[in-house]
This record gives structure tokens, C-alpha cells and sequence, in this order.
């Protein structure tokens, strides 16, 4: 009998044995302490159980396996079994349980395994969504299928009225929005992963954190150990303490958009900084978020320095922490620069905001020969803004303006923190357009209205108490406390695993986007990836700023400024729109030549 129609027949597993019914009473008991047994009729269901009870990691144990045995759910398919365990020892359970986009990513991983393996592909798919179900990433009950049983209609899924049938296409269903529904390209079978070049990396875990943490604070385990914080859809989840009522105060800064924060020495404005940065580490891959840090102190952030290669951004030769306020102006046209770039490419895929235009671009439906490109959310942290000012006066207000009203659509972010947030330090305008502000003890209830718009953080008395506005709503609550050791613990996590070759590069702080300028050129300073882009172009005998771009893993603006150079030397052609453009030396001979004279 098929495991199909066993599901349909409700088999009680006790009269099947006596031996596997005592084992099963058995992990009850140690489960629930009592003796009344509950049998899960299928093994979704049976994966939902055991992982409610006994946790999610404990679904990449081989004990897993001798549960689902004792429940009779593996009998009737020997492969499915194997396959099981295979997927297990493989480490791609594990894989699922950290997943922060079930629908696209389990597809892929899906595909991986088939390619890596060879195993069928009903029998994975059914494996993939019966751990989705479990993890309650899957909304429909799970019932395993073969390709050659239940007959499938025009639009490939199955039309047995009996049955409802989950199955994971190779080829991603996208989601629709209420603009419009972004088709797949039907050329490429596997969606773009932007996480390829950093397969391996393991997000942050529970065991970096403290565990002993003194009861008068909220410790940061207290926060990030709960369903709200481990299953949240948020795209930039932001779990940054704990509400009067024991709840944990959590918010996406997707919708925030940016934050104005402001408190006296010692009251917590630096613990908060450090509690957003970890918090955000612990959800997002390198490939999806870059932070940007000023820090007119020059310690506040200088501990995330080991973070360069994986998740800091900054201008092309400049340091991504940076501390010399005289660069702050430099940067923040970087920023705009960035992010009007990022509107043009919104404006050519049709799209209106950083998720659609990522969704679209991982189908497929976008060009990179064009420029277009997966984008990480940045996120900006603006320390001691008072300081900044006084340094650089008011030259950077301009800038700063126009990313707290345009920058939320491209996946830009700020947080800002000042003193002091009277007039005569942060404009009217800028403030109008942060409407998510935060605030610490304050000296006076001026400063609490300057801030909040209404008084009452003049009378807070604990360090790490705040009073949080979003808008609508004002929230007292008690910030969590992160501890240097264990910001010390995840860097180390971190810095120990393969990273990019570079800190992202934003684009050049002088120019909006890149533009061919054959008269501007310097050739006395060449870049010193110069002689390796000239062999690849020379091999490759084909010439494009993506090539370049895609084989040293550099930004766009860095591969632009060397192709310009390798057209001033005569190794390629000008620019003729997206062609490739022709490569004018055709052999190394003549290339080493080339090179040796221009030393």
C-alpha cells in the first residue's frame, strides 16, 4: 500500500506491533511525562509534533529518524528513508531551519540537492515541505505524490480532487504584489541567489550570548531567544528590548524608516547602536545588508572594524568607519550618489521600491550586461550628530535632507543620534521626515519636546529606559543591554568565515553615476588591479566594466575608473553602449610590452 493511501486510511500504529508501540509510549513519556499517546496521522504532521516539543535543531538528529519509525510514516517508501538521513548527514536540514525566505530559498536548495545527489524529485519536495510545514513556513498540509500516480493539468499541478498537494517547482513561483506580478524568465531554471558567493556562512547564534546575564538588565538572549524574534518576516528586524508589560519591543526599519535618538552621557544611546548592529547581524546575510558608520569619537563603532569584508560600505579608498569629520561631506554624497543611482535602476525595471526590483532581478527578469544588480539594504549609523555639525557646519544638511525624504524606497536607511535636538543643530526639515524618534533621559522637558514632541523623558530614571514614538503610538520601555565580550564573541564568529575580497564600494562621491571621461584620466596613478584587469581582458579578448566588476569582486564605479584607464593605454576600444567593447592588443606578448612601459 502506498504511503498515499495509508494517509487516507488513519492507521492506528498499536495494532500493528506491540515492540513499537511500547518504544513509542516510551519518548511520550519523556516528552510530555504522561502515559496517553498521540499519533500523528502523517508525517507532516508527525515533523510538527516532534518539533514543537523537542525543538527545531532536534529534526537534524538521527534520533528524528527512530521517532518517525516508531510512528510507522517511513515504512512505506524505503527511499524516502534514505533520503531523509542523506539530507540530514549533508547538513541541508539544518540549512532549511535557518532559512529567512522559505519560498524562494527552499526552491533552491531543492534543486541543489537533486543536482548534487541525483534522488528524485517527488521525494524531495516532499521531504522540503513536510519541514516547512513543521517550522509553520508552509500554510497547506503536505501529501506525498508520485509523478506517475496523480495525473497533473495544464498548468503542472496536480487535479486529484481528493487530495491536496504541496510540491516545490524548480522554478520559483514569484509573489504577487498589488502592482504587478513580476513573471519568470522561462529560460533560466534556477532563480539568482545572492548569497552564492558566501555559501557557507553561518549566521550568529544563541551560545554567543551571554547566558548568565544579571537579572536587572534585559540581556539580549532574553530578546533574541523568542518565536517573535527567531520567526519574524521583518526585512530589517530591529528587537531592541522589552516593553512594561514583559513583551519584546521589535519593529522593521524598512517601515520605520530612519530614527532620531537622543539621551545625556551614560543613559544608553551607545548600548542601543550596539543593540540595532546585533540584531541585525543575527538576521541578515553580508549579501543583503552594508552598514555605514561615522563616528566622531573614534570608539564608538571602531569594534565592528573586523566586520569590513562582510558587511561594512564606504567610498572607494576611504575607511568604512569613518572618524575624519572633514569626509563626512564626501560621504553623504557618496550616499546620494547611491541612492539616485538605485532610482534609475528602480525607474528601468518598472519597479517602486528595493524589494520588487530584488525579487525581479533574482527571476531573472533583469540584465546585468544593462547595470543592473542585486542591492543590499545600508544601513547608516550617525554618531554625535552635534559634533558633526560643529565640525563641518551646516554643508551637510543638504545632503542629509534629501536621504531622509527619498532614500526609504531604495532600501537606505539612518539613525541618527544628537545630544541635543534644538534648532540650531538639526533642521526642521530633517526632523519632519524622521518620524521615528527614540529617547533616553534628557536633562529638561525642552529637550524631551525637542525630541518627542511632548515631555516626560526628563523623568525617566534608569540607564537603558526609553520612550519610544513611532508616529501613532508612545511606548515606555527598557532597552537590552549588550555586553562588549559578547559583541567581541559574534565579530570573531564572523571574521572567521570567508568574506568579500572588499568592503562594498560605494559609488564615487563626485559623480552621480559613472560616465566615460577619456580627458580626466590620470595614468600616473593606476589602479593597482590594472595589470591583472589587462591580462583578463587580453584572454578573454572581450572588454566590459561587468566582467571586470564580476571577477575581482569590485564595485562598479572602481571597474569603470580601470576601463578608462585601459582605453587611455590602448588595450580596449571606446565605449559603443552595451557592447562589449573591442580589445586592440591580441596577444601577451604585446600586452607585457604595453605594461612594461608604462611603469
Amino acid at each position: 500500500m502506498g504511503l498515499f493511501n495509508w494517509f487516507s486510511s488513519k492507521k492506528n500504529i498499536s495494532d500493528d506491533n506491540t515492540s513499537g508501540s511500547e518504544r513509542l509510549e516510551e519518548k511520550q513519556e519523556l516528552v510530555t511525562g504522561e502515559k496517553e499517546i498521540v499519533i500523528p496521522k502523517s508525517l507532516p504532521e508527525a515533523v510538527k509534533m516532534i518539533a514543537e516539543e523537542r525543538g527545531s535543531n532536534f529534526l537534524c538528529e538521527r534520533a528524528f529518524i527512530n521517532m518517525l519509525n516508531d510512528y510507522n510514516l517511513l515504512k512505506d517508501i524505503p527511499a524516502l528513508k534514505n533520503v531523509f538521513r542523506n539530507m540530514q548527514d549533508e547538513g541541508y536540514i539544518g540549512k532549511m531551519i535557518s532559512l529567512t525566505n522559505w519560498e524562494l530559498e527552499s526552491r533552491s536548495l531543492c534543486a541543489q540537492y537533486i543536482k548534487d545527489f541525483g534522488a528524485k524529485e517527488s521525494i524531495v519536495a516532499y521531504i522540503v515541505s513536510c519541514v516547512g510545514y513543521g517550522l509553520n513556513k508552509v500554510d497547506v498540509l503536505p501529501i506525498y505524490a508520485e509523478s506517475n500516480e496523480v495525473k497533473k493539468d495544464e498548468n503542472n499541478t496536480f487535479n486529484d480532487p481528493a487530495t491536496q498537494t504541496v510540491r516545490i517547482d524548480l522554478e520559483p513561483e514569484p509573489e504577487k504584489t498589488k502592482t504587478d506580478a513580476i513573471p519568470i524568465n522561462p529560460t533560466i531554471s534556477e532563480p539568482y541567489d545572492p548569497k552564492k558567493d558566501l555559501p557557507n556562512y553561518i549566521y550568529p547564534g544563541l551560545l554567543l550570548l551571554n547566558n548568565d546575564a544579571d537579572i536587572s538588565v534585559v540581556s539580549l538572549r532574553s530578546i533574541f531567544d523568542t518565536e517573535a524574534f527567531c520567526n519574524t518576516s521583518f526585512d530589517l528586524p530591529c528587537a531592541i528590548g522589552k516593553k512594561e508589560n514583559g513583551s519584546i519591543l521589535m519593529f522593521d526599519l524598512t517601515s520605520a524608516p530612519h530614527i532620531l535618538l537622543s539621551g545625556a552621557s551614560g543613559m544608553g544611546v551607545s548600548v542601543f547602536f550596539n543593540t540595532i548592529v546585533t540584531s541585525l547581524l543575527f538576521k541578515k546575510h553580508p549579501a543583503e545588508l552594508k552598514m555605514v558608520f561615522i563616528d566622531p569619537k573614534k570608539i564608538e563603532f571602531s569594534l565592528y572594524s573586523p566586520l569590513k569584508n562582510y558587511f561594512l560600505a564606504a567610498p572607494f579608498d576611504q575607511d568604512p568607519i569613518l572618524s575624519d569629520m572633514s569626509k563626512v561631506p564626501v560621504l553623504l554624497r557618496s550616499l546620494c550618489n547611491e541612492m539616485d543611482t538605485r532610482y534609475n535602476l528602480l525607474k528601468e525595471a518598472g519597479t517602486r521600491n528595493i524589494r520588487d526590483y530584488n525579487k525581479k532581478f533574482c527571476y531573472r527578469n533583469l540584465s546585468p550586461a544593462k547595470g543592473h544588480r542585486y542591492m543590499p539594504y545600508i544601513v547608516v549609523f550617525i554618531d554625535e550628530y552635534d559634533e558633526i555639525i560643529r565640525c563641518t557646519g551646516n554643508v551637510i544638511e543638504e545632503h542629509l535632507d534629501r536621504l531622509v525624504r527619498l532614500s526609504r524606497a531604495v532600501g537606505i536607511h539612518l539613525i541618527i543620534s544628537v545630544q541635543r535636538p534644538v534648532g540650531t543643530v538639526i533642521s526642521n526639515d530633517i526632523k519632519s521626515n524622521i518620524t521615528t524618534r527614540i529617547s533616553f533621559r534628557v536633562t529638561s522637558s525642552s529637550d524631551s519636546r525637542n525630541i518627542l514632541g511632548l515631555s516626560g523623558a526628563e523623568k525617566l530614571r534608569l540607564p537603558g529606559e526609553m520612550l519610544f514614538y513611532n508616529g501613532a503610538e508612545l511606548i515606555k520601555a527598557r532597552c537590552a543591554f549588550t555586553d562588549m565580550e559578547e559583541i567581541d564573541r559574534i565579530n570573531r564568529h564572523i571574521e572567521g568565515q570567508e568574506g568579500y575580497s572588499y568592503e562594498f564600494e560605494l559609488p564615487d562621491p563626485d559623480l552621480s553615476t559613472f560616465v566615460d571621461i577619456d580627458n580626466d584620466v590620470d595614468m600616473r596613478h593606476l589602479d593597482p588591479l590594472f595589470d591583472d584587469a589587462a591580462r583578463l581582458i587580453v584572454f578573454n579578448q572581450s572588454g566590459s566594466t561587468a566582467l571586470i566588476q564580476r571577477k575581482f569582486a569590485i564595485g562598479y564605479n572602481r571597474a569603470g575608473r580601470l576601463m578608462d584607464q585601459l582605453e587611455k593605454a590602448g588595450i580596449v576600444g571606446p565605449a559603443k553602449g552595451s557592447t562589449p567593447r573591442a580589445v586592440l592588443i591580441q596577444d601577451e606578448m604585446r600586452l607585457n610590452k604595453l605594461l612594461n612601459a608604462l611603469r
